[in-house]
């Protein structure tokens, strides 16, 4: 599911919990029109159909999160391998130190952890 704005994370604490399973369902049945859509575009791009300009906005999304994504995926390889080195007894250098601080810091947290 998509990330919740700063308007929604503030509309959610008002919410009753009715109203806050009616909003994630809101949210799951957009997304999921919202990945049908992205299929059919890639449907057709693989079957070399002529495409809406609705479905070239959808191909700009897709081209957007898929440079957001390698970002990130850099973002955590830089912070794993300063982490295995830390891990390993090596010392990090204070670049290192506040590179991976900076890393850590703006990484989305997993539970548990």
């Amino acid at each position: 599911m998509s990330e919740l704005t700063d308007a929604e994370k503030t509309a959610l604490e008002s919410m009753s919990d009715t109203e806050k399973k009616a909003f994630f369902e809101t949210k799951r049945t957009e997304e999921k029109a919202k990945m049908e859509a992205r299929d059919a575009v890639m449907d057709k791009l693989l079957n070399y159909e002529t495409l809406s300009d609705a479905d070239k906005a959808i191909v700009e999304e897709i081209k957007a999160d898929r440079v957001k994504q390698k970002a990130q995926r850099l973002k955590m390889e830089e912070a794993r391998t300063l982490m295995e080195k830390e891990r390993n007894g090596e010392t990090l250098t204070s670049d290192e130190q506040v590179k991976l601080t900076e890393l850590k810091a703006s990484m989305p947290q997993r539970g548990g952890r």
